[in-house]
């Protein structure tokens, strides 16, 4: 009994893992980061992982179109969500000390190059890696969305160099 038991909540967790990357399929330049570590960074120490829903994606969607009705990202030339996500953006997702559902959005225009102590270059493996760029202008942008309350906040454009 206890190994069917054990069984039938790693299905589910694999499940709920699928459905959170059947989410992103179709969206090639998003991704989300649920290293400990980069929540750290994010979060301070105490939260909760979270691994968001569909439908918690899609509210992720809303609250930006709401942004950008608003002028928040001004530097935008149509001023639209479609533009807003032809851009990367990682989620980093989390439930803070008091119990709302956090994400953090970090955007950004290309995918960095990195380089190896030979110098030789590649591409940082954003879907796995935080990037985390001083200056860059507009290309560079992240804030933090409020599920829970269903508000955005700390919105930081990078300033030019």
């Amino acid at each position: 009994m206890k190994t069917k038991f054990i069984s039938i909540i790693i299905l589910f967790c694999i499940l709920s893992c699928s459905q959170q990357k059947q989410a992103f399929r179709t969206d090639k330049k998003a991704t989300i980061i649920n290293q400990s570590e980069y929540i750290n960074w994010i979060a301070g120490k105490e939260y909760k992982p979270l691994t968001p829903t569909q439908s918690e994606l899609e509210q992720i969607d809303i609250i930006l179109q709401d942004a950008l009705s608003k002028g928040e990202f001004y530097f935008l030339k149509e001023q639209t969500l479609k533009e807003l996500k032809n851009r990367y953006r990682q989620y980093i997702c989390y439930i803070n000390g008091n119990g709302d559902k956090i994400v953090y959005v970090n955007s950004f225009c290309k995918i960095p190059t990195i380089y190896n102590d030979h110098g030789k270059a590649k591409l940082l493996d954003w879907k796995n890696e935080m990037v985390d760029t001083a200056d860059g202008g507009s290309c560079y942008w992240n804030m933090k969305i409020n599920l829970t309350k269903n508000t955005y906040y700390e919105l930081i454009i990078n300033g030019n160099s």
